[in-house]
């Protein structure tokens, strides 16, 4: 705050000072310190707690202490998300089909297919068919199961960061 602030408060009328002690939240200790001494020059009477520290607000996120209906309706979703993701993981880890084949040799992990892929695109066909059979495998039998629970643990924690934004850019 700039000393010609300072030095305009006293041309302030009574209204604009009013104003100023009113909401101290709007303004600097330096401002609302002189505004107050200004409104005491003037013979009135300064209003209580005008000069009082205004309380900081709750603070919200994942550890911190935070009340109200809306906090308390933001950590049902959460859980809510969290046990539906833990129950169907359960369920299907439970109920999981695992076709074991020890001792067959697939086409796919076969020297012969690897050289003839590897032969045909280099090393990136190489690479992009692991990837692919790796990202196939995630959503059969047990390891379903995983990607579901890590998933909605992913989709929990989203949620809760979107939802617990303080919004300071945003209209209420």
């Amino acid at each position: 705050m700039s000393d010609s602030f300072l030095t305009r408060i006293p041309s302030l009328s009574d209204a604009q000072l009013r104003d100023l002690l009113q909401h101290p939240r709007k303004y600097q200790r330096r401002a609302l310190e002189a505004a107050a001494a200004e409104w005491r020059s003037r013979g009135f009477q300064v209003p209580e707690g005008a000069l009082d520290e205004p309380p900081a607000p709750p603070r919200t996120g994942f550890l911190r202490d935070a009340r109200g209906p809306r906090m308390d309706r933001i950590r049902l979703v959460t859980g809510s998300i969290l046990a539906a993701g833990a129950l169907s993981a359960l369920v299907l880890h439970r109920f999981a089909v695992t076709t074991a084949a020890p001792f067959a040799l697939e086409d796919e992990n076969s020297k012969a297919y690897l050289r003839q892929l590897e032969m045909m695109g280099g090393k990136a066909n190489l690479l992009a068919s692991q990837v692919r059979q790796g990202f196939a495998s995630l959503w059969q039998g047990t390891t379903l199961a995983y990607t579901v629970f890590w998933i909605s643990v992913a989709v929990a924690g989203i949620f809760w960061v979107v939802a617990t934004q303080t919004g300071h850019g945003t209209r209420d």
